[in-house]
């Protein structure tokens, strides 16, 4: 799950199982804190498709899973924020980790992240290929109406 989206109690749960950090409240404080962006008055825009799969992937239990859930369907309610889902009958994207483009007036960069690993890309022509990377899930990923749906139909499950 994209650590912009994340809800406290899925990021705590999420640093807990994974073994990554040794100060799990502080990572947990600092994933809030870049959250934060998301709320002021002229914030990013934020682009996101999420891999069906996280929606079922138990982290933390259900408790923890329903409130991540109803956490992304409050995100998905700003005009900033764009949340589809990449459904498994589309197939493997083709990307291992996840993909973030982030650009500004001035600058364009890819952040790939997978495991206990992340690479920051700078250079214009890798940045384009991942550019189209990011459009081809973008056009297999569900509308954000039907990814909303999809939300809700999983978090009916988790009551």
């Amino acid at each position: 799950m994209f650590g912009l989206l994340q809800s406290e109690s899925y990021a705590r749960a999420l640093f807990r199982r994974g073994g990554v950090v040794e100060d799990v409240e502080s990572a947990v404080k600092d994933r809030l804190q870049r959250q934060e962006r998301l709320y002021e008055a002229n914030p990013p825009h934020l682009w996101v498709i999420l891999a069906q799969t996280v929606l079922w992937w138990q982290v933390g239990g259900p408790e923890v899973m329903s409130g991540q859930l109803s956490h992304l369907l409050r995100m998905m309610e700003f005009e900033h924020v764009s949340l589809r889902i990449f459904p498994v009958s589309a197939g493997w994207p083709g990307v291992s980790g996840s993909l973030s483009l982030m650009t500004t007036r001035d600058s364009e960069v890819a952040y790939l992240e997978s495991g206990r690993m992340g690479r920051l890309v700078e250079r214009p022509p890798e940045i384009r290929e991942f550019g189209v990377s990011y459009d081809r899930i973008g056009a297999l990923a569900l509308p954000e109406d039907q990814s909303r749906t999809l939300i809700k139909h999983m978090l009916g499950l988790m009551k």
